[in-house]
């Protein structure tokens, strides 16, 4: 089943689009097709009258059948690992079937089983803005072995991200640096009485934005999660194969559930782990108006688990866990108090490679990171006992910047942030203006005092973006799918709650089976659980009738005794956990 147009905004048909990509032969066939291009945009129009700027799509019960030749991708050996790469051209906006075309870079390891002859399985890593190509150089051997060798795994660039077309919002590499380099004082907290450095937030986000307008200007208004999905679709046709088997992170939630309720009938095996609520992402109505974001309303009560496996472990594996300044979570309030205190007195930084000044925002940042991957919990406790019981902030200091002091003044470029404000940007509108931003900002760091105002800052671009999504699906969010849906979601997850799973599980009720993960960090794999991963497996292998488990527990300590570490980890559980370095939540980061 083919995704229609609603009445009130016609589109042109998906396998028309497949047909001009594919039949360019011959100048009989486009003529052909052109043809029936033609007949359909009539009668498109007859139905809506009209077509507006911005296309929102949703699903019809009458959806024409066209026939279609999808194009056939050409795999050649690339990087290293028996790894294959390849690319499809696919329309820089489905309205137009003879318009401009983008290239969609893909990645392909093949199953290392004897009898890996199942369909495929797409994965997506996050973001949005994370490379499916990076993600699986970098950990689909592992990967790989965890779903036993049978599946051959393949992830893209989405477009506007890496390999496909990235977005970039300077001409050059120094100028982003120097461009984040001038602004790095700037508002982070829920002070809304701070007008000086409100201003500056805004005349720099009014910057960034009409650069990336200047940049990337010709595909900024097509990089929604509604054209990923379109060529997700295309994807799948051009590995020929009937129905998309598909595995999602956080931010590939998203693009899973819009997928399966575009193209319901194209669904086979179908994990989204990490689940984001489509209806707080991008909302139930087709007006681009604000949605009330509840995303972080776990996450205090995460930052409350890591104080307590804490101080159940003890000093011997959590150095925190001798410093109590709190009643009821010691080692999480201590914590909450110390970022207090920064605000005033933030610790200066002697004896790194770089001296420097660790800033309160750069602590709160560390923290919440943290709490996506809580296997860094250890490694976390220690630098802020040293912070906190030695006024040593120099491992705090080189925490905030991954690789060191290097990164301080990178001129790499940064892609990822921008291709994730230009999703971002385009398929929700956060704030209506400067008043209902400076409000969100504060409801948000009322739900979490630890990361709610650098959640609500971090959007702020999009107050200035300008720019109109060529396509929006904004539901409905209810479809019966041609096979059922796996949702897992975790019991302690910080930016992605368990309801936003329950509510999809809701919205899905007759296409989905729902399974809770009972650990802490972003999506499954960030604490391990053989019963989670054995649903997994079940699941594609034999579908969502023959998984029985609805609840799993987890395997993995988070704060192991030193005498266990490399030689009481199951492989599996070493497994999980490096594979869950590449799963990318919301993007906070950029040097500013």
């Amino acid at each position: 089943m083919l995704a229609e147009p609603s009445a009130e905004t016609p589109l042109l048909g998906q396998d028309t689009v497949n047909n001009g990509l594919a039949s360019q032969r011959t100048e009989e066939r486009i003529r052909r097709r052109n043809h029936r291009l033609a007949g359909f945009l009539i009668a498109a129009l007859m139905v809506a009258g009209m077509i507006t700027l911005g296309l929102r799509t949703g699903r019809h019960s009458h959806q024409p059948k066209h026939e279609s030749e999808p194009p056939r991708m050409q795999w050649k050996p690339c990087y290293e690992n028996g790894l294959l790469c390849s690319s499809l051209r696919v329309p820089l906006d489905y309205k137009s079937a003879t318009g401009e075309s983008m290239s969609i870079a893909l990645i392909r390891l093949p199953g290392s089983a004897t009898n890996s002859s199942a369909s495929p399985i797409f994965l997506n890593p996050g973001g949005p803005g994370a490379s499916g190509i990076e993600f699986i150089r970098n950990l689909g051997t592992k990967l790989g072995k965890l779903l036993h060798g049978k599946y051959d795994l393949i992830s893209f660039d989405p477009r506007g991200v890496g390999q496909s077309n990235a977005i970039s919002c300077f001409e050059t590499a120094a100028q982003h640096a120097y461009f984040d380099a001038q602004h790095q004082m700037l508002p982070t907290s829920a002070r809304t009485n701070d007008h000086e450095s409100i201003a500056a937030r805004v005349a720099r986000d009014s910057v960034l934005a009409f650069s990336c307008r200047k940049k990337a200007g010709h595909i900024l208004p097509y990089v929604s999660t509604a054209a990923a999905a379109r060529d997700l679709d295309l994807l799948r046709a051009a590995m020929d194969q009937e129905l998309l088997n598909y595995w999602g992170f956080s931010y590939g939630t998203l693009l899973g559930s819009t997928y399966a309720n575009m193209f319901p009938d194209k669904v086979g095996k179908m994990v989204l782990d990490g689940v984001a609520d489509p209806e707080a992402w991008i909302g139930p109505s087709v007006e681009l108006k604000p949605v009330s974001d509840d995303s972080l309303v776990d996450t205090e009560a995460v930052l409350d688990g890591f104080g307590s496996l804490c101080e159940t472990a003890g000093p011997d594996q959590c150095a925190l866990a001798s410093v109590v300044r709190g009643p009821s979570h010691p080692v999480a309030d201590t914590l909450r108090k110390f970022l207090e205190e920064l605000k005033l007195t933030p610790l200066v930084v002697y004896d790194g490679e770089t001296p420097g000044i660790l800033s309160q925002s750069m602590a709160a940042e560390s923290l919440f990171m943290s709490l996506y991957k809580p296997r860094t919990w250890q490694k976390v406790a220690s630098a802020f006992n040293d912070a906190i019981t030695y006024a040593n902030g120099t491992k705090l200091y080189y925490m905030s910047v991954s690789s060191g002091p290097t990164d301080f003044c990178s001129t790499g470029g940064d892609s990822e942030d921008y291709s994730n404000l230009a999703v971002h940007c385009t398929d929700r509108r956060p704030f209506t203006d400067l008043k209902h931003m400076l409000s969100q900002v504060q409801r948000l760091a009322e739900m979490s005092p630890l990361a709610g105002a650098m959640w609500g800052w971090w959007a702020s671009p999009c107050l200035s973006w300008n720019v109109t999504a060529a396509e929006r699906y904004t539901g409905p969010w209810n479809a019966t799918t041609r096979n059922k849906l796996l949702l897992i979601g975790n019991a302690y997850d910080p930016v992605t709650p368990f309801r936003h799973a329950k509510r999809l599980s809701n919205l899905m009720s007759d296409s989905s089976v729902l399974l809770r993960h009972n650990g802490y960090g972003h999506c499954s794999i960030a604490q391990a659980s053989t019963c989670t991963m054995d649903a997994i497996r079940t699941y594609f292998a034999h579908g969502a009738d023959a998984v029985h488990a609805r609840e799993c527990g987890v395997d993995e300590d988070l704060f192991p005794a030193p005498s266990s570490l490399g030689t009481m980890i199951h492989p599996q559980t070493r497994l999980i956990a490096d594979v869950a370095t590449g799963i990318r939540g919301p993007r906070l980061r950029r040097k500013n």
